[in-house]
């Protein structure tokens, strides 16, 4: 088990490292940089503009500002951002942070309500409970993260029911505790319910086809056999052994939900990884960029790394073979 943790770390390693080089490659083909805005200014000295391109090392090829940057960020240093004026590490970090303050209860709160609805379903096989949870399924899949977001917002304008951007009130700081999680939780509520339509109705369709496979096979028949009832059926015998497939799928739906998540981010000014980004990306804050990317891949791969995880931790058949490679 050990050997399959530090098979997974490689791989993130060099999935990380493929992807910034690949991105600082397309990054320096599009012309010009963060400071060619200054040189069309004729109030700035050409000398000047040309000193900062050399103290940042704009004025490199690609390739020998991509070995910089990976060498300094190897040493925990990943530059200082030029539309910001503050290091990168310390934007990163403040953002990443309401990124996952979004992200992790909108996974939760989707996996739980999903799980939920698709025992209801179960139990209602076939009968309406189950033909409107399915629909409304569909409808969650088949509605694009940016409409849903741009109709909340509507909604939300309309009738004052929910803040709209930021992430707390102006003042929160002299609020009493409860006073803060109130205000926190009614800040999220809104991205939440945008993100979250989504999640649910993906785990909603895996989970509610696994259980449907899980009930026809010969032990839940046996189960009922025995006089046990329906709930006793569902909660301990059809829903562990249906749960498989919705772990081993949990990595897809993050990514879904961290795309999603910059989308909400961006349209709901939450003040998230996503803004940041695309604030760099149209500034070509290369560092930046860069930074953001590095971040949200690692969030996606580590994802990825402990759904698999999860996984081999909830069927001893994964354990196994992993064991029996390793």
């Amino acid at each position: 088990m050990i050997r399959y943790c530090l098979r997974h770390l490689s791989y993130l390693a060099l999935l990380i490292l493929a992807v910034t080089a690949l991105t600082f490659f397309l990054l320096r083909l599009a012309p010009g940089d963060f400071l060619s805005e200054l040189s069309l200014n004729p109030q700035i000295p050409r000398e000047l503009v040309e000193t900062l391109r050399h103290q940042y090392g704009l004025d490199k090829p690609w390739y020998v500002q991509y070995w910089r940057w990976l060498s300094q960020s190897l040493r925990g240093e990943f530059g200082y951002s030029l539309l910001y004026h503050r290091p990168v590490f310390a934007l990163i970090w403040e953002r990443a942070g309401n990124t996952l303050l979004l992200a992790l209860p909108t996974f939760a709160v989707g996996l739980a309500t999903a799980i939920v609805l698709s025992l209801i379903s179960a139990w209602r096989r076939r009968r309406w409970p189950d033909r409107v949870i399915s629909f409304l399924a569909t409808a969650g899949l088949s509605l694009p993260t940016l409409v849903v977001s741009l109709v909340l917002l509507y909604v939300a304008a309309r009738t004052g029911w929910f803040p709209i951007g930021d992430i707390h009130s102006s003042g929160f700081d002299e609020l009493t505790l409860l006073g803060k999680l109130r205000d926190g939780l009614w800040h999220i509520m809104l991205p939440m319910m945008a993100l979250g339509l989504r999640v649910c109705a993906m785990f909603l369709r895996y989970l509610r086809a696994s259980l449907f496979d899980v009930l026809s096979e010969p032990f839940v028949v046996t189960a009922y056999a025995k006089g046990l009832t329906t709930a006793q059926v569902l909660l301990k015998h059809a829903l562990p052994n249906a749960i498989n497939p919705v772990l081993s799928v949990s990595g897809l739906v993050l990514a879904n939900l961290l795309s999603g998540s910059f989308i909400v981010e961006i349209v709901m000014s939450w003040p998230g990884l996503g803004r940041l980004t695309l604030d760099a990306f149209m500034s070509r804050d290369v560092y930046l960029v860069m930074a953001g990317l590095i971040t949200s891949s690692g969030l996606l791969l580590i994802g990825n790394a402990l759904a698999d995880l999860a996984l081999a931790w909830h069927d001893p058949r994964i354990r196994l073979q992993v064991n029996a490679r390793t």
